[in-house]
């Protein structure tokens, strides 16, 4: 376990100079000589954790994970109270996507551990907010604010948890702490801009203004919180030049090459025009997807979906877009003389084999629950795999006006996400290409998939929700529109918005900038969307 030096000793002289010689063949890349010696050390001396935690972080290494829970299986029968063990078992079951189970082998390493180790603290309250638990993340970072009280890392992730929990006075609080101490902390300054809808009264943008004049700020985010800021007050044309110029930063610290994206989504749309879709074997309720362009109202519907006593979101699930390409990869190696492409790879794989591994994950992640909602909005380009893989299936797909859509998109500042939303041009295509696949996915099996407008629903929340909660197969109740009362976390962008009864504001608020997005708008329509 690398961020976490605690260190599990060796029983005997030996037995340490033995691990020191296979570490230095680790590091020197001989892992093929590195796990054989320690397998032999293992065998050797069974009894040793060290010798059965180092072949642990050599399987695990390899991404070889039931032989890697072999090994620590066998250390924590041997020492069944070690925080360090059990802080490993955590992070191998997240690795393997089981959420409940990490969060509480986790919570288990942290209640027997009792130094002052902060990375050893943060690593697992790391492992909380990666299974969208800030709750429980919560209690670890207050731990460690007592352990270093002006750990300014720790105040910002504190307050992450707050704002996740919709807990906003907790979170300013923290946050203003931590901006006191370092003006130009751009984390803290972004998260802070999210927490609520400022007015000409309460807002940040003088001070905002001020440190990037003077050059003390420049990162993206900065800027992002300053255009939002405006924006709030209704500042339209000063937020727009400010959000561009943020946009533009941003796109500098990107590797994206547009043409090869584009390529590789045209080339699914080229490599599945004849796909077959079966009409499921059996009936019953399947896991739900959501899909679409960020920013449309995938939240919002998982938010409704999610009242429901019998289903659990996993979130922004990003597993079947990895398993559809690992499997596609293994196919292509093992069929290189016969398939040409990894696109043709995928049209051939086991698709039964590719449902069984996600469901598998999924219910781990979701502790067993009888519905799973899979909130990933790139999902939109899987489609036909997904319904190959999981024929009981329901894809609910989120449509927004192209303008608005585009406008919210190119105003969020993602994580390691949507590298084509930072240049107004690429946007454009982006979208272009989206509305393509969607248009293809509806042809290929027409009637598969259920077409939500955002406009239709939060002008009429009830007909929609109904409409959607009988195409997953459940009963509508009225109460499932109160999704914004309810004690949840949410951990994506519209973490503030899902905290809101449902409103209409942001129906045509491109029209703010309509000048400004005049050149979108006719990108668009020479693409042929709709505007």
């Amino acid at each position: 376990m690398n961020d976490v030096q605690l260190v599990i000793a060796p029983q005997s002289e030996a037995t340490q100079a033995a691990i020191n010689s296979i570490t230095a063949l680790q590091r020197r890349g001989e892992t093929v000589q590195a796990k054989a010696k320690a397998q032999q050390l293992a065998q050797q001396f069974p009894q040793c954790i060290a010798a059965l935690f180092l072949n642990y972080q050599l399987m695990l290494a390899e991404q070889a994970y039931g032989d890697a829970g072999s090994y620590l299986a066998q250390a924590l029968a041997l020492q069944p109270e070690h925080p360090v063990l059990w802080l490993s078992n955590a992070q191998l079951v997240l690795a393997n996507y089981a959420y409940a189970a990490a969060v509480d082998y986790a919570d288990k390493a942290v209640t027997l551990y009792q130094g002052n180790n902060m990375s050893f603290l943060f690593a697992a309250a790391k492992i909380m907010m990666q299974a969208e638990q800030p709750a429980r993340a919560m209690p670890i970072f207050q731990r460690m604010l007592v352990i270093e009280p002006a750990n300014l890392q720790v105040m910002h992730q504190l307050a992450l948890c707050h704002f996740f929990l919709n807990k906003v006075s907790q979170a300013s609080e923290l946050l203003n702490s931590v901006i006191a101490k370092s003006p130009a902390n751009a984390g803290a300054i972004h998260l802070r801009s999210a927490l609520q809808t400022y007015t000409q009264q309460h807002n940040h943008i003088a001070a905002l203004q001020q440190l990037v004049d003077s050059g003390a700020a420049s990162h993206p985010a900065v800027y992002f919180a300053l255009a939002k800021e405006l924006e709030d007050i209704h500042e339209y044309d000063q937020s727009f030049t400010v959000l561009k110029k943020a946009a533009a930063l941003m796109r500098k610290t990107l590797n994206y090459n547009e043409a090869a994206e584009l390529a590789s989504i045209n080339g699914i749309i080229a490599a599945t025009t004849d796909l077959a879709i079966a009409a499921p074997t059996e009936q019953g309720s399947g896991p739900i997807f959501i899909v679409g362009m960020p920013r449309t109202g995938t939240t919002l519907v998982e938010r409704i979906l999610t009242q429901h006593d019998d289903v659990c979101s996993v979130g922004e699930f990003s597993l079947f877009p990895q398993l559809l390409s690992t499997m596609a990869n293994e196919y292509l190696a093992q069929h290189k003389d016969s398939v040409a492409n990894l696109h043709e790879a995928a049209l051939r794989l086991d698709y039964a084999e590719l449902g069984r591994r996600y469901m598998t994950a999924v219910t781990a992640a979701s502790d067993g629950s009888a519905r799973t909602i899979d909130k990933l909005p790139v999902n939109f380009l899987y489609c036909g795999f997904i319904k190959k893989a999981l024929p009981t299936a329901k894809i609910i797909h989120l449509r927004r006006n192209a303008m608005d859509s585009c406008y919210a998109i190119f105003k969020t500042l993602f994580i390691n996400a949507y590298a084509f939303s930072y240049d107004l041009d690429e946007l454009a295509n982006y979208y272009a290409v989206y509305r393509k696949m969607m248009t293809h996915w509806h042809s290929v099996m027409p009637g598969h998939i259920l077409d939500v407008q955002y406009e239709d629903l939060v002008t009429d929340a009830t007909e929609t929700a109904k409409h959607v909660t009988q195409w997953c197969g459940m009963t509508f109740k009225p109460e499932l529109l109160d999704f914004h009362k309810a004690d949840v976390a949410s951990t994506t962008a519209s973490a503030a918005q899902v905290r809101k009864p449902i409103y209409t504001s942001s129906v045509d608020k491109w029209r703010n900038v309509e000048t400004q997005l005049a050149a979108l708008k006719v990108k668009l329509q020479q693409a042929g969307v709709e505007v």
